[in-house]
């Protein structure tokens, strides 16, 4: 049965004994900085990220665009970084180690993991301590909220720390397009007219707050007495803050009041509809998992003309 390091970020470490066909996520539970995995190994998340230093990362398989495009999302990125629920035990890795980066550690800290702050029992070798330097350099770490020594950073593969997404984005100004930071604030919406809208001057007026290859944020504003008629989106579960006014929402069978600082929630494939009772604005996350939300966001909007409406400066 191979046997695997995992390394913390604090350098305490622990050797365990893996099953054949086990992932890395899998193999993580035996440690006490266990890798989240929030998804659950689908491939949907990057809390699992691990990095695996050589000569063993080349001995690894490729990994695939969705494991890279999920590495984009992760902390503390490096070229040697890969999903551990990607990363498949065999045989010829016994003697691999594998480092978890400081997000690991926090995040368990958060979870709960007590185990995290346990003094090392002396001469253990599970949790024995280890000179060699942390694989993930200190280097252009970002402050975050803990102690500075688990503070994280946003890094690419390549280095870099851009957002993945390419413009135009409908509804949303073309110099916000890939930016940290969007300035809605200054930004005037404009009018939505969906394909599912059931009057010719639209539904909502709107204005993207963010855009990457994943996710859409929209704040929209809709007059008292507005609904749109039922419709269903196959590609992305969308996520909605009520911020003001009241609207009547039916998702699937059921049918409830949404009031001014509620939550609500349609995944894909369910009939939705809804509203507004009052005047009211909404801030909606579109999550598309599959990736193309951009694109897919831009047809969704397009009204059936196959133009981009985007914000401009005299908006």
């Amino acid at each position: 049965m191979p046997r695997i390091t995992f390394v913390g970020a604090d350098n305490r470490r622990s050797t365990v004994d893996v099953a054949e066909g086990a992932s890395l996520m899998q193999a993580s539970k035996a440690f006490p900085f266990a890798l989240e995995g929030a998804c659950g190994g689908r491939m949907g998340c990057a809390t699992c990220h691990v990095v695996v230093p050589e000569p063993w990362f080349s001995r690894l398989p490729l990994w695939s665009e969705r494991e890279e495009r999920m590495l984009d999302a992760a902390f503390d990125i490096t070229p040697h970084s890969r999903l551990g629920c990607q990363v498949i035990v065999d045989a010829s890795m016994d003697g691999m180690v594998v480092h978890l980066p400081p997000a690991a550690d926090f995040e368990a800290a958060v979870l709960g993991a007590a185990a995290s702050s346990a003094p090392v029992p002396a001469g253990d070798p599970q949790r024995e301590a280890v000179s060699a330097a942390p694989a993930v350099p200190a280097a252009g770490r970002a402050v975050a909220h803990g102690r500075p020594e688990q503070a994280t950073s946003y890094r690419r593969r390549d280095g870099s720390t851009p957002i993945e997404a390419r413009g135009p984005v409908a509804y949303m100004h073309p110099e916000d397009v890939g930016r940290w930071h969007v300035p809605g604030s200054v930004r005037t919406p404009a009018m939505l007219v969906p394909d599912y809208a059931d009057g010719r001057d639209g539904v909502d007026t709107v204005k993207v707050l963010f855009a990457s290859d994943t996710v859409i944020v929209f704040e929209s504003f809709r007059r008292k007495g507005t609904r749109d008629t039922a419709h269903v989106h196959p590609d992305h579960d969308s996520i909605v803050y009520q911020k003001r006014g009241r609207v009547l929402m039916r998702v699937g069978p059921d049918v409830f009041v949404v009031e001014a600082g509620d939550t609500y929630f349609h995944p894909r494939g369910a009939l939705h509809q809804h509203e507004a009772l009052e005047d009211s604005v909404r801030i909606e996350t579109k999550l598309y998992p599959g990736g193309g939300a951009i694109a897919a966001w831009n047809a969704l909007v397009a009204g059936g003309s196959g133009e981009i409406p985007v914000l401009r400066d005299d908006d």
